[in-house]
């Protein structure tokens, strides 16, 4: 597959991702109020969602299927929470502007996928989330019941050794705790 067949909205098919799963990741990513997550095919932003009311989080979503678009935007409607959930309607790997902005990167992508998007994200300090599927070659900071995987590419170059233990022992009380 390639970047120029991966406009079809059958590229990826939609499944929804498990909330209680996405909140644990957020949790595990220490996700603040004001951040901004961006998500790769969005679906029905329920995601999104999670991340504005319970994290007052800010989120933009990218999805190419005009009826998850839809979807979504009555979703956010729904829940009262259009001041911080946006909706593009397009092309999630002519994203890069928005990828370059974002504290986190949620995706529940292919395998193929991830290694198309992994270009862009690679060249920008965020956070990652992936449901079920790992990044080739990245070596995650989390991996959350098994089945989503926390990366953390700010660079450790900026942390300290204190702070990157201190980091790493609050992932493991936050892993345990759930």
């Amino acid at each position: 597959m390639s970047v120029s067949t991966c406009w079809k909205a059958s590229c990826v098919p939609f499944v929804r991702s498990d909330p209680e799963l996405v909140r644990k990741g957020f949790k595990v990513a220490n996700l603040k109020p004001g951040e901004l997550v961006v998500e790769l095919g969005c679906g029905d932003a329920q995601n999104l969602i999670i991340a504005a009311k319970e994290f007052g989080a800010r989120g933009i979503g990218i999805e190419i299927n005009s009826q998850r678009v839809a979807e979504a935007l009555s979703n956010i409607h729904e829940a009262g929470v259009e001041d911080k959930v946006e909706i593009i309607h397009g092309n999630f790997m002519d994203a890069e502007d928005l990828i370059a902005k974002a504290d986190l990167v949620y995706c529940y992508l292919t395998p193929q996928v991830n290694e198309l998007v992994k270009p862009m994200l690679e060249k920008y300090p965020l956070r990652v989330l992936s449901l079920t599927f790992s990044f080739s070659g990245w070596k995650p900071t989390a991996i959350i019941d098994g089945r989503m995987y926390y990366y953390d590419r700010r660079g450790k170059e900026t942390k300290t050794e204190t702070e990157i233990i201190r980091e790493k022992n609050l992932i493991e009380k936050i892993l345990e705790s759930l």
